[in-house]
């Protein structure tokens, strides 16, 4: 089966657990394509919110009297909160799905961006960033959803277009707010102009949050309308789909015996066990410290890293033409780019992240978040968040690199290199469900 046919076929199929082995990109038929698209369009709408202040930076700058260390301190904030935010989400995914994760991810998200134009100093501006650092969490469920949705065979090209299409939003941020900016100062003053145009993107949040809520399903198990049904049923093959949102990783069966009524067999996609009375899960805290002690969730944290999610938080206020004028000058020689005014900047950021478009797909969601889903899929979600947080971790690590290092971008872009190719080595000791990359490697080499 070729990826055309997996991503453009007649019908969706699934496999026993009702997870799809297909993908109708065009389709919005419940519960399997409707759940990917209201996941990337979430984790879309939230970056776009989450990167709303960088574009207009040079007027916040001028409004609020900042200094250079101040953006950069605000900068570093907002990337804080989304440690904490992805870390604590991830298992939340796992309890309560990621249908209400989103949504309330969203909402939170919602009310600080809409009271972003409340700042009136740095301090306020650097609280704000904080809260609003938390809507950087909607990574995690939107991956977390396509792994739920999607089996082993599909999953990482669904992951790969929800975290690519995702990531878009942070992008689109650097030419839409200034849109939706210049049309405000059309009829306000600038001061206000700018403080008014978050109420867009908070706004926005609220739409997809409900959406999510109303409209999507945490897993293929999920129940719907009779009436929704009737109409995108059809897009679907059945093969023994679970009943229940409790039945996404595995379906349960009555025991035939009578005489033991207690007995239930579980048949999942890696073992039948019986399980007798109810299983007490691990808290949420200790659920998530015991993935530490996974190798494999290790080196998938240290390749989180090194996504390229940091440049985001970089091409704010006025370093984005320079760092772009320098970017192609180091790696194209010959080509100079001068001049960059408000506007052609946060058209030039856009661009810039647009281009990083595909390398978070290939290099980032087709390959290391593809494999979180068989790092420990009975924690899928702790799992998730604490890779999220390594990548927000390498966020703050590189922009420390770049304050260091000041307008001196090529020995920055020097040690980032280093870093990614060290962490790269990193991925030969990669161990899933006992086997090891390096293992396979030699096999290859030596059949």
């Amino acid at each position: 089966m070729t990826l055309a046919t997996k991503i453009f076929p007649k019908q969706i199929l699934v496999d026993e657990n009702g997870k799809a082995t297909n993908i109708k990109l065009f389709s919005f038929a419940r519960p399997h394509m409707r759940a990917m698209h209201l996941s990337w369009l979430s984790f879309f709408i939230a970056f776009t919110g989450w990167f709303a202040i960088p574009p207009l930076m040079p007027t916040i700058k001028a409004d609020l009297k900042l200094t250079p260390s101040q953006i950069s301190d605000a900068n570093l904030t907002s990337v804080s909160a989304t440690i904490l935010a992805r870390l604590m989400i991830g298992p939340l995914c796992d309890r309560y799905g990621p249908r209400k994760a989103m949504a309330g991810l969203l909402l939170v998200g919602s009310i600080t961006i809409g009271l972003a134009g409340l700042a009136s100093d740095a301090n306020g501006l650097i609280i704000t960033r904080f809260f609003i650092g938390i809507i950087g969490a909607t990574f995690v469920p939107c991956q977390y959803w396509a792994s739920r949705m999607f089996s082993s065979n599909i999953v990482g090209t669904a992951n790969a277009i929800c975290g690519g299409f995702g990531n878009m939003g942070a992008g689109v941020s650097y030419f839409l707010i200034p849109l939706i900016y210049n049309a405000f100062a059309l009829g306000l003053p600038p001061h206000q102009a700018w403080r008014v145009t978050f109420v867009v993107p908070a706004c926005l949040c609220i739409l997809i949050a409900a959406a999510d809520y109303f409209l999507g399903d945490d897993c293929p198990g999920d129940e719907w309308k009779d009436q929704d049904s009737s109409l995108e049923r059809h897009d679907v093959e059945k093969h023994g789909l679970p009943r229940t949102a409790s039945d996404c990783d595995s379906m349960e069966i009555d025991d035939l015996d009578d005489e033991k009524p207690t007995g239930r067999k579980v048949i999942s996609p890696t073992s039948a066990v019986m399980v007798l009375g109810p299983v007490r899960q691990p808290s949420a805290a200790v659920d998530l410290l015991s993935q530490l002690k996974n190798p494999a969730v290790l080196i998938l944290m240290i390749h989180g890293g090194m996504l390229a999610d940091y440049v985001n938080t970089m091409i704010g206020e006025g370093i984005q033409g320079r760092m772009l004028v320098h970017f192609i000058v180091f790696f194209f020689q010959g080509v100079f780019l001068i001049g960059f005014s408000f506007a052609m900047g946060a058209l030039s950021s856009s661009i810039f992240v647009l281009v990083l478009f595909s390398y978070c797909v290939q290099a980032g969601c087709g390959t290391t978040f593809s494999i979180v889903p068989f790092a420990n899929p009975k924690s899928m979600g702790a799992v998730y968040g604490l890779v999220g947080a390594g990548g927000s971790i390498g966020s703050i690590v590189f922009n420390y690199i770049f304050k260091i290092y000041g307008i001196n971008y090529a020995d920055g872009f020097r040690v980032i290199g280093y870093a990614a190719l060290s962490a790269a080595m990193f991925t030969l000791l990669l161990k899933i469900q006992d086997r090891m990359l390096l293992g396979l490697l030699f096999k290859k080499l030596n059949p």
